[in-house]
């Protein structure tokens, strides 16, 4: 195939995309394939005045992997090229397989990458092995519509994932490698049919292409119509997804289940894509849906999934995105910062001063403010009454889940309990109207895997 053939497809994702003038990074293996892309990317960035980097992700599997990641550079530099190569530990535990755990690496680099967009050099002959191997493992049309053109995968943040090859053939971008006098690196575990891919390029597709010469306008046709489906799937998710939301925190178990099973299911699906986590196994699912309907209401349901935590509180579904962690030990003083980050450097406390609802100032002065986290024990007066109610208590009525409160930061005033998140100051030292009062609240670093984790994400602090 003519580079200007090549070209095209490129040219025209760059147009409908918007990407001149923006930040793009070609994913570069060394293979044939992205070498090729690296080389026709190359020629289009300066007139769409685009910011070129190539990034290397070296998975230490080969023996040959430091000498890839140098042909890399090296073929980066000789272009002037921005170069970024990254080595990571691939998890052969994990129970995905090879191919599976080293994408899952690779994406995890390309999800941090400081771009607006990632493009691979993915082709139709991918995507049709893709396709097969969805199918043998029972997928759905999402999975049978295999790799989208344009994605995020991590969820609606971070760099786009563009394949803009998906409806090219492998050998017409060969064909235009050796019309160049291109040079790249041949991977020899592309020879090992231990692997799925590898026995399905080597040994099923040729007997296939015999019987059926066409078979690949077909799956391209039924991959298409995969992603038609799957798409209308998402829409109806959509739809469904606003009419469940009623504007508090977590998904309302009462409206969630006025849904059929089935859209409940599809529904899971959206919210699972939407955080960025691989979407699990049917019967999971089906055994989550039966248990947050079925299970009695004070039974604790907690299913982890991809790290992500999938509990009911209240009669509400919530996605947490940690374990129950204590910072029982930590002790901070306040010593007139406007910020102080908290431990794991997620989430931080800002403190302001103003004309509203906060901490006295003049009944805090020359006294000791610290930061703490819970240990057992601790009260604090709040609301229209003199006795101290308890921290379980406050945090109860507020309806802060169980597996918040652990990592909720506290505030003390020598000693005293005198602020709480998302649940207020107490009132032996609360401001009236037009004091000069210390403002206080919590806020995440970045937005958080979810609704449900508002509680650190943009609090207030009354």
């Amino acid at each position: 195939m003519s580079a200007n053939a090549l070209e095209l497809e490129v040219d025209k994702i760059i147009r409908h995309e918007n990407i001149a003038g923006q930040k793009v990074s070609i994913g570069l293996s060394g293979g044939c394939d992205s070498v090729c892309l690296l080389k026709v990317f190359v020629n289009l960035a300066s007139r769409y005045e685009i910011d070129l980097t190539a990034v290397h992700v070296n998975h230490c599997i080969s023996k040959k992997s430091d000498e890839w990641e140098v042909f890399c550079r090296d073929l980066s530099k000789s272009l002037q090229v921005g170069f970024q190569s990254e080595k990571v530990s691939v998890d052969l535990r994990s129970g995905h397989g090879l191919e599976e755990a080293a994408r899952d690496c690779r994406y995890s680099i390309f999800s941090k990458l400081p771009v607006d967009f990632i493009f691979l050099a993915h082709h139709l002959d991918d995507q049709i092995e893709t396709f097969f191997l969805q199918l043998f493992r029972g997928a759905g049309v999402s999975g049978l519509a295999a790799m989208p053109q344009i994605r995020t995968p991590w969820g609606e943040k971070g760099p786009k994932i563009v394949r803009p090859w998906l409806f090219i053939e492998r050998k017409s971008i060969f064909d235009y490698a050796v019309q160049e006098n291109l040079n790249w690196i041949e991977d020899e575990s592309n020879h090992d049919q231990s692997l799925d891919r590898n026995f399905l390029r080597a040994s099923v597709l040729p007997e296939i292409s015999k019987r059926y010469p066409g078979y690949r306008d077909c799956i391209r046709r039924t991959i298409q119509n995969s992603a038609d489906t799957d798409s209308l799937s998402r829409d109806l998710a959509e739809i469904d997804k606003k009419s469940i939301m009623d504007g508090q925190r977590g998904i309302n178990l009462d409206r969630l289940g006025m849904l059929k099973t089935r859209r409940i299911i599809n529904l899971l699906r959206l919210l699972f894509f939407e955080k960025g986590l691989r979407y699990p196994r049917r019967n999971l699912i089906k055994e989550i849906v039966r248990q947050l309907f079925e299970a009695k209401q004070d039974a604790q349901i907690n299913f982890e999934i991809n790290g992500i935590y999938l509990r009911r509180y209240r009669n509400r579904l919530y996605f947490s995105s940690s374990k129950l962690i204590k910072f029982a030990r930590y002790r901070k003083e306040w010593l007139g910062e406007e910020r102080i980050f908290l431990p794991g450097e997620q989430s931080f406390l800002s403190f302001n001063k103003s004309h509203g609802v906060g901490l006295d100032l003049r009944k805090i002065h020359n006294k000791v403010l610290t930061i703490e986290f819970r240990k057992g024990g601790e009260k604090m007066i709040f609301g229209g009454g003199k006795i101290k109610k308890s921290l379980k208590n406050l945090f109860q009525q507020a309806g802060i889940p169980p597996w918040v409160r652990t990592t909720t930061p506290l505030v003390f005033c020598d000693g005293d309990l005198v602020w709480i998140p998302n649940v207020g100051y107490s009132r032996s030292l609360l401001s009236k109207d037009y004091d000069l009062s210390l403002v206080i609240q919590w806020q995440s670093v970045v937005a958080l895997q979810d609704d449900i984790l508002d509680y650190r994400h943009n609090l207030e602090g009354y």
